[in-house]
């Protein structure tokens, strides 16, 4: 028997499901009654027709369902099962609890450091345990994007802490490029802030100092589809501070591709220091937003309403561009919100 449905059909196979089981009640089968159901049948009759609300299981083709008879009483929370979890409503699912579960994501980096970026006009933050090798070895534009991104860090590192976890869920990726495009980080889910940033000082070039965006979204692609998670929704950071041609059905077939497998790609783009060249930055957050809002809810994990995770940004000096990156990661969700109650996650029907 196919699994049970939704709508008219789910209320139809509902009531088959009340109709057998009044008649293998109250009927004695020695009158001669032929069951029209097969054995398949009548065991999935008698289980209850709850099933776990976690928006993984939207699809009625893996629906996870209560474990217990249909009109079963009410489990107790307090007995929880040794694998799976017990809803508010007393349902019993062998599944990762939804009022507990945490979105991770596989941040993946894509940074400018083309010759432009070598830059003195803007500079590492003050006060932070990095500055002083950062003034060293890279006082400019990029190293005040590296002051940034130890912010960022910092900030997962404490919020892993606060949670009481061993080790942090995400995954971090960095892709650096000028004319080329090298990946100095690859889904790295280990290391401490200063063992990343140690990967990224001093600033280098990777060809002749140029700007090309196609070959570093490329490599960025490549870094995601290597390292691609079915816990992980992938998010790219795209920082420059120039502008270089960017093809739209590139960026469309990235964003497409990640949603075709699970997961809508998240995407920030941040020009630093001037908003002059920024039209292809646009255009991939743009793009980004458009498919990330069409995908699957699903594939859109922790993220609902209509604010969607595919931003783009200005920031015009080291202050601003340190609060962009905060800013970014404030916002990541985490609890999947959406299927929340006061008391948990509750079953639906």
């Amino acid at each position: 028997m196919p699994l049970i449905g939704s709508g008219r059909v789910r209320q139809k196979l509902h009531l088959a499901k009340l109709f057998w089981i009044l008649i293998t009640t109250y009927i004695n089968i020695d009158t001669g009654f032929e069951d029209p159901y097969t054995a398949v049948e009548q065991g999935e009759f008698s289980k209850c027709d709850a099933s776990c609300a976690g928006p993984e299981h939207v699809d009625d083709g893996k629906p996870s369902r209560c474990i217990l008879p249909i009109f079963h009483p009410p489990q107790k929370q307090t007995l929880p099962p040794a694998r799976g979890y017990v809803s508010p409503d007393g349902h019993v699912f062998q599944c990762i609890d939804p009022s507990k579960a945490q979105q991770a994501y596989h941040v993946v980096f894509v940074i400018d450091c083309s010759g432009s970026m070598t830059s003195s006009d803007h500079r590492p933050l003050p006060n932070l345990p990095v500055t002083s090798r950062l003034a060293s070895q890279c006082n400019n534009r990029y190293g005040a994007v590296v002051s940034a991104l130890y912010g960022f860090l910092k900030s997962q590192e404490s919020a892993v802490a606060n949670a009481g976890l061993n080790s942090r869920q995400d995954a971090y990726s960095i892709v650096v490029f000028d004319d080329m495009a090298e990946i100095r980080i690859q889904n790295n889910t280990t290391s401490t802030t200063d063992q990343l940033i140690n990967r990224l000082i001093p600033h280098r070039y990777m060809g002749g100092g140029g700007t090309h965006f196609v070959g570093a979204l490329r490599m960025a692609q490549q870094v995601i589809e290597r390292s691609w998670y079915t816990d992980r929704a992938p998010i790219i950071v795209f920082l420059s501070d120039g502008e270089d041609h960017i093809d739209r059905k590139s960026v469309e077939d990235l964003c497409k591709k990640c949603a075709d497998r699970g997961h809508a790609l998240a995407f920030y783009g941040i020009s630093f220091g001037t908003d002059t060249w920024s039209s292809s930055l646009r255009l991939m957050v743009n793009v980004a937003d458009r498919i990330f809002r069409s995908a699957p809810m699903t594939a859109r994990g922790a993220v609902r309403g209509g604010d969607t995770p595919c931003k783009y940004s200005t920031a015009i000096d080291s202050v601003q561009l340190a609060a962009t990156f905060m800013s970014i990661s404030d916002s990541l969700p985490r609890a999947r919100a959406s299927v929340l109650t006061k008391t948990g996650a509750s079953a639906r029907f």
